[in-house]
Formats: structure tokens, C-alpha cells, sequence
């Protein structure tokens, strides 16, 4: 099922802005989050970045009352309210809000996704963002990730969800010596239910060259469907992560993770989206 989306408007209201969080964790709720973030990229030319091709998919359907959005990149990292999104029919998504991919040559890799959220690492092409704009390609290790999503409208009362490997972007260097510009990334994650609360325990994994790094938070709470839980120093220049969930097919939800993991000396960015399954 294709489902075209061109900069469909929402209408919903902005709450308050999240503040940064080092070392822990807190729930908070969705909003138009400033960038936060000091490195630069170092340029180096090149003819590419990236390496994978972009794949088609099913597009997604982010018009419905919650939808949602991460991105992430070099001094970058916001998240809040879908008001605007632009996607392409082979299920890249070029616009979130006010940041853009443009230019005959730009391209999308690690591209997923269904009926209920897009995924995505920008890697060619001119990155319009709080920053400013850049030409990727330009720099060895040149990249924003995003997701679009629609968040639940309800928790349920009880239960337990078993997740699968999830999918990822390969994250991106955004600070430190390395000369492995791209990450391969690997994960697990559970979702359970208790009093209509969600406890959700995220390990994202990254191998950078020889390098490797890991993050892991368990037991993470979550009050309510609109609530994210920022753990470690994502807003910050550490390693950490948001975590917060999605709606999915079939009764699933699922567990969105932007995160920042230190291997060596680098810092690299992604997102990793998990899906879960209710088990008998």
C-alpha cells in the first residue's frame, strides 16, 4: 500500500519546550526542541557518503492526531510535533518541518518504514537545518537521520510486547578522531505494561572500525503515550539516547530511539525503531 504525503499540515498545539538532561533519565512531552550540540564537521572532499542505496517502501501516513518527528545530525538533535512533512514515492522523506533535503543529486539511504512511520538518513544533497544549509557530500562524514511517526493515543492497561531486531540508520560521526566516518549499529528491546504505564529497556550496540560501544537503559517509564524519556547526555555532547513509542499494525507498538554512542573517541549518531508484538 502506497500512501503519498506532500507537505500535509497539521494542526496541534506546541508544548513546552524539553530541557537537556545529563546522566539519567525524565518523561517529558512532545515539543519543538531547539538544536543542541557543538561539534563541527571537519570537511573533506568526497564523491559520496554513505554507501547504501536507497530501498523503496511502503510510504507512511503521518496524518493523524499524534504524529511525531526525530532528527539528528552533527549539532542537531530535535524532536517534537510533525506539522510538515514532504515524501517521496520511494518512501524517503525529504521535509520535516522546516528542515529540507534539496538538489538534483540528493539522496536518502537506510530508507524503511510502513503505514505508520519513515526512516531515514539524508547523505547527498543540500541539509537545510537550524544550522543553516550544507552540502553533505562535501563532508566525509555528512548525514542527518530521521522519523516521522504517529505516536499511540492510548496505552494499554497490561501486558508484555516482544520486540524485534529492529532497524537503524548507520550512524554517523559527530565528534572525535576517527576516521570511520559510519557505524554499523545492532539492538534489542523490551516493552511491557503495568497500570497503563510502559517500562521499556533499550540496548543499542554500535562497531565503528575496531572500535565498539554500547548503551544500554532498562526499566524506563513512561506515563503516557505522549512522553519521552531522555536518558544519559543525549542533549548534551555525551552518549545517551530518547526513548519513545509508536503506533504499528496489528495491535504492535513500537520503541523510537534516537541515540548517541561513544566508540574510541567518536561519538556517532542514529536512530533505531523497534517493533513489538503483544505476546499471548
Amino acid at each position: 500500500m502506497r500512501i503519498e504525503m506532500t507537505k500535509v499540515l497539521v494542526a496541534l498545539p506546541l508544548v513546552v519546550a524539553l530541557a537537556a538532561c545529563g546522566g539519567g533519565g525524565s518523561d517529558s512531552s512532545p515539543s519543538d526542541n531547539s538544536s543542541v550540540g557543538t561539534n563541527t564537521p571537519t570537511p573533506t572532499p568526497t564523491t559520496g557518503t554513505g554507501g547504501s542505496t536507497p530501498s523503496a517502501v511502503a510510504t507512511a501516513d503521518v496524518q493523524v492526531a499524534a504524529p511525531a518527528y526525530h532528527i539528528a545530525g552533527v549539532s542537531e538533535q530535535s524532536f517534537g510535533v510533525l506539522k510538515t512533512a514532504e515524501q517521496l514515492a520511494d518512501g524517503s522523506v525529504v521535509t520535516v518541518n522546516s528542515y529540507q533535503l534539496t538538489g538534483t543529486a540528493r539522496a536518502v539511504a537506510d530508507v524503511a518504514g510502513d503505514a505508520d512511520f519513515a526512516l531515514g538518513r539524508w547523505r547527498k544533497g543540500t541539509a537545510t537545518t537550524s544550522s543553516g544549509s550544507s552540502q553533505l557530500e562535501s563532508f566525509s562524514n555528512g548525514a542527518y537521520h530521521y522519523v516521522v511517526y504517529n505516536k499511540p493515543t492510548a496505552f494499554p492497561a497490561s501486558g508484555t510486547y516482544k520486540c524485534d531486531e529492529g532497524k537503524f540508520t548507520s550512524p554517523s560521526q559527530v565528534s572525535g578522531t576517527s576516521t570511520t566516518y559510519f557505524a554499523n549499529a545492532t539492538g534489542t528491546a523490551n516493552l511491557s505494561f503495568a497500570n497503563s504505564v510502559a517500562t521499556v529497556d533499550v540496548t543499542i550496540s554500535i562497531t565503528a572500525g575496531n572500535s565498539r560501544g554500547t548503551l544500554t537503559y532498562n526499566g524506563r517509564t513512561l506515563q503516557t503515550p505522549d512522553a519521552y524519556t531522555i536518558a544519559g547526555a543525549y542533549l548534551g555532547s555525551g552518549a545517551g539516547m530518547v526513548i519513545g513509542t509508536a503506533t504499528g499494525a496489528n495491535n504492535q507498538l513500537r520503541i523510537v530511539s534516537p541515540f548517541r554512542v561513544i566508540a574510541g573517541d567518536s561519538g556517532y549518531v542514529g536512530i533505531a525503531v523497534f517493533t513489538c508484538t503483544p505476546t499471548p
